[in-house]
């Protein structure tokens, strides 16, 4: 756990903020990359580059007020405006929000932006989420596997129990989510099978992470299912439907 990256002359520069604002560099860096690999305009995604950073943070903070509305209403400015306070599935929302706004203003394919634009928001996702684990948020459960325990300092809530680190677990999944759906985008059968296989493997990554994350959210206490378990369930299922129905379009 290392919170604040370095200080200079009373200024603190977090971690977190740090390496989310890298996964964004890195992450638009490959779409500009693979847009231009596919004969599209990377100025086209360069314009919505601005709408996805302020869509992703705006979603991010937004669920985090919806989940946690006892921390908002404790100190709204705080909440707002302070280090931490996102919620991945709510950037993922906003980013799908302003995706379909962008391309419906554009006049752009909607499954041809996001075939190219997915694969490097997984990687984007793989670098944030080590930004969560060196502020120490998002963290795992009691882990009894000694090789692969993490211990966090003293401020923790979890000082003196070994944890899962759930979001290196992550990290490590997403990448290799990103480098497989990299090479799979160029093979696929139909547009749009890249996006929607997205969604069924981080649906399938998150809701198993799930039942090891520390700081779980139960929404349904008969299912046992967390807030994020519930939505991961809804994008399988999402993703599976729009597979099917996008395969038997092309083979109508």
């Amino acid at each position: 756990m290392h919170p604040v990256l370095f200080e200079v002359f009373g200024f603190e520069l977090y971690t977190f903020g740090a390496l989310v604002a890298l996964a964004f560099v890195f992450a638009f860096f490959w779409m500009f990359r693979r847009a231009k690999a596919v004969g599209d305009d990377p100025n086209i995604y360069l314009d919505a580059a601005v709408w996805l950073i302020i869509a992703a943070l705006v979603g991010a903070r937004l669920f985090y007020i919806l989940f946690f509305p006892e921390i908002f209403w404790a100190d709204p400015l705080g909440t707002l405006f302070g280090q931490g306070g996102l919620v991945w599935y709510g950037g993922m929302v906003g980013v799908i929000l302003a995706v379909l706004f962008f391309t419906k203003r554009r006049g752009l394919n909607l499954w041809r932006f996001s075939d190219v634009m997915v694969p490097p928001a997984a990687l984007g996702l793989a670098i944030g989420r080590i930004g969560c684990f060196m502020a120490g948020c998002c963290f795992g459960g009691p882990c009894e596997v000694s090789w692969l325990a993490v211990y966090y300092p003293h401020s923790h809530p979890s000082y003196g129990i070994p944890v899962y680190p759930t979001q290196l677990l992550e990290s490590a999944a997403m990448f290799a989510t990103a480098l497989g759906l990299g090479w799979f985008s160029s093979r696929q059968k139909f547009p749009g099978q890249t996006t929607w296989l997205f969604f069924i493997i981080y649906g399938f990554v998150r809701f198993g992470l799930e039942y090891i994350r520390g700081d779980r959210l139960v929404w349904l206490d008969a299912l046992d299912l967390s807030a994020s378990q519930v939505i991961s369930l809804v994008g399988i299922a999402l993703g599976c439907g729009m597979l099917w129905f996008l395969g038997r379009r092309v083979h109508a």
